[in-house]
C-alpha cells in the first residue's frame, strides 16, 4: 500500500552497522540463494569489501566499502564514527587505514551525510576501483546493491550471517521522505513481494534478484550501470520499516547517500578525477600499453 506523510512519520529507522558481523543483503524467498552470491563474486563488483572499525584492534563494527581509488575507500559515516582505525579486506587481503575523513556538515541517518573517507597507505592490489556515478537521473533507474550484512529472505527478514558477499536488483524509488519532505541527498527503494500490499513506493514489481539492505551492509555499494560499467550512485546508509519492525522483510526500506550530490568534497578529499578525466587517463594508459606491446 502507498502511505500518507502522516504514516512517513511513523517509519522506525536505523543504522545498520553490527558488531563482528560482515555478511550479506536480505533476498527474494523464491530465488536461490546460490543466485546473490554468484552474482555478489562478478568482478565488475570486486572493489566492494568489508570493513571493521575499531580502536587498537579492539571490539569494534563492521560494514562494508567500496574502493573509489588505489588507496581511498568510501564507506558510511557511522561504521566508521567513534573509532580510530579501519580494517578494509578486498581483493583477498585486508589494509589498514592511516586517514578518517568526514564530510563538513555533521552526519545524521536522515540528513544524507552519513559518509566517511578512509585512506590507505599502500596500493590496494586485487580488486580494481570502482569509478563514481555523477549523473542524477537515478530515480527510476535498477540499482544493484552490494554487501555484507545479514542474510534471510523476504517472508523471514534477516536473520542469519554466514559470512558471504552477495549482490542484488531493486529499482531506486525515489528520495528519502521521513514526513518533512523529499531530502535530495538520499535514495531509497522499498523491498517489493510483487503485493500491493507490501508497496510503499513506486511499483510492486520485483527484480529477478530483489533485495533489502540489513545489518553489516552499512557503507556499501549502490551501482548503477553506465555505459558498459557499474558506477557508484548510492553509500548504503539504513533501512526503514513503516511497520515498525526493522526485520527487513518484504515492505521494508533501503537507504543510501546519494554520491552525486557530494562528488566535489569526495573529489577534493581523495583527489578521485572527474569521471571525464578518468576516461582520458584510461585511454591514455591504454594507447601507452598497445604502443609498448608494437615496440617490443
Amino acid at each position: 500500500m502507498k502511505l500518507t506523510s502522516s504514516a512517513k512519520l511513523a517509519l522506525a529507522f536505523a543504522a545498520i552497522s553490527v558488531p563482528f558481523a560482515s555478511q550479506a543483503l536480505v533476498r527474494r524467498h523464491d530465488v536461490a540463494d546460490s543466485q546473490y552470491t554468484t552474482f555478489g563474486n562478478n568482478a565488475a563488483f570486486a572493489g566492494v569489501g568489508s570493513v571493521f572499525a575499531t580502536n587498537n584492534g579492539s571490539s569494534g563494527a563492521s560494514g562494508t566499502g567500496t574502493l573509489i581509488s588505489s588507496r581511498w575507500m568510501l564507506t558510511a559515516a557511522h561504521v566508521t564514527s567513534g573509532f580510530s582505525q579501519v580494517q578494509f579486506t578486498v581483493g583477498g587481503n585486508t589494509y589498514t587505514s592511516t586517514n578518517i575523513v568526514y564530510t563538513p556538515t555533521a552526519w545524521t541517518l536522515s540528513n544524507g551525510f552519513d559518509l566517511a573517507l578512509v585512506q590507505f597507505t599502500t596500493d590496494v592490489v586485487g580488486a580494481a576501483p570502482i569509478g563514481l556515478y555523477s549523473n542524477t537521473d537515478e530515480i527510476g533507474k535498477v540499482g544493484v546493491g552490494v554487501g555484507f550484512g545479514t542474510t534471510g529472505t523476504g517472508i523471514t527478514g534477516g536473520n542469519s550471517f554466514d559470512g558471504l558477499k552477495r549482490a542484488g536488483r531493486n529499482v531506486v524509488d525515489g528520495f528519502a521522505d521521513f514526513g518533512g519532505g523529499p531530502n535530495n541527498k538520499i535514495l531509497w527503494a522499498d523491498f517489493d513481494s510483487g503485493s500491493s500490499a507490501d508497496n510503499f513506493s513506486g511499483t510492486a514489481t520485483q527484480q529477478d534478484l530483489e533485495f533489502g539492505v540489513d545489518a553489516g551492509d552499512s557503507g556499501g555499494a549502490l551501482l548503477i550501470q553506465d555505459g558498459s560499467t557499474f558506477k557508484l550512485a548510492g553509500v548504503t546508509s539504513f533501512k526503514a520499516s513503516w511497520d515498525g519492525i526493522n526485520n527487513q522483510d518484504y515492505g521494508d526500506i533501503s537507504g543510501w547517500v546519494r554520491v552525486s550530490q557530494h562528488l566535489d568534497w569526495i573529489q577534493t578529499t581523495s583527489g578521485v578525477p572527474e569521471p571525464a578525466t578518468m576516461t582520458i587517463l584510461a585511454l591514455a594508459a591504454l594507447a601507452k600499453k598497445r604502443k609498448a606491446k608494437k615496440n617490443s
